[in-house]
């Protein structure tokens, strides 16, 4: 309705109808929340006539009322967390909670990454529950906000199709990226919280999970996420200008060179980049040649001895046509 009276400027209530198709009575309920949120005025009149309040105005007002409704929320958190700080410590009870059904699987996660206010870790392996096609919508707002993101990818996450295009744009909004083989799914957030699955069925989703508090158990976590991430490959997107001396190699085949130095596969990497397998063997023998090395192990020493891979890549077209 609001929408309908901005396109169309001002209309009295058989106008609305006419606009909104909307019955009396629920015409009615919608004017009253309308009027209520201030984005709609009431003019005087013989026959009432309703005008939308500009957008500026009154979107601008909505949004200051938000916001000091959520620095209440904040503060408020001060005061209830002072109820329980009089008790020696927390109940084992209340350090562990089991969550069970997918949706609500989902809304502990979402939780986890809206109330992330330093930094999140996170183990991400298959199966998962919604489509890793497109990064998370609140861990893309945790980013925004400032927040520290490290997550290692197990290499099989990377047999889903379109994770790694996922994967890069998180990398791209300041998320950091390694691959390893990652024993558990898990999301740490703030040195404070966690949420792990409670099963590890390869095949299907998790529908129960557990969610640590601040405990022994969280710190063993914490301990397990950091010594996995030091033993981790980087997953890097090679730089836009490589060193003279190596020319030779072009961007996209030092892409190539960097996801394989991560651990993937060359069916993951080939699938991942759009190539057909054949055609991804083909072009890492025409940069061994380049190289003048016969094998892998040649080949990575002369990639790493001359420093071409760079983290900062973003721009994977591959030149010409690539598919074999």
């Amino acid at each position: 309705m609001y929408r309908a009276l901005l396109r169309n400027g001002s209309a009295d209530v058989s106008g609305l109808a006419q606009l909104t198709n909307l019955s009396p009575g629920a015409l009615r309920r919608v004017v009253a929340v309308l009027e209520d949120e201030g984005l709609v005025t009431r003019l005087t009149g013989r026959r009432p006539r309703f005008v939308a309040t500009s957008p500026h105005v009154a979107i601008g007002a909505i949004a200051a009322r938000r916001e000091e409704e959520l620095a209440r929320a904040r503060q408020s958190v001060e005061v209830l967390a002072s109820e329980t700080r009089h008790r020696s410590g927390s109940p084992p009870e209340e350090l562990i909670e089991v969550v069970t059904g997918q949706s609500a699987l989902g809304r502990s996660f979402m939780q986890l990454n809206l109330t992330a206010r330093h930094d999140v870790r996170a183990f991400v392996r298959p199966p998962f529950a919604a489509d890793v096609s497109q990064p998370p919508v609140t861990q893309d707002t945790a980013l925004r906000r400032g927040v520290h993101a490290r997550s290692v990818y197990d290499v099989s996450a990377f047999e889903i199709p379109g994770l790694l295009e996922a994967a890069r744009k998180l990398v791209r909004a300041g998320e950091q990226a390694r691959v390893a083989a990652v024993p558990i799914k898990l999301v740490i957030v703030d040195s404070k919280i966690a949420v792990l699955p409670l099963t590890s069925d390869d095949q299907h989703a998790a529908h129960s999970a557990v969610v640590v508090h601040q405990s022994t158990l969280l710190e063993a976590l914490i301990s397990l996420f950091e010594t996995v991430w030091r033993s981790a490959s980087p997953l890097r997107w090679t730089g836009e200008n490589l060193p003279d001396t190596d020319a030779r190699l072009s961007c996209f085949d030092a892409e190539i060179l960097s996801l394989l130095s991560a651990g993937l596969k060359d069916e993951t990497v080939a699938r991942q980049l759009g190539l057909s397998l054949r055609t991804l063997q083909r072009r890492l023998r025409e940069v061994f040649e380049s190289f003048g090395a016969r094998t892998r192990f040649q080949a990575g020493f002369a990639v790493a001895r001359h420093g071409v891979l760079d983290e900062s890549r973003t721009d994977l077209t591959p030149p010409g046509d690539t598919r074999g």
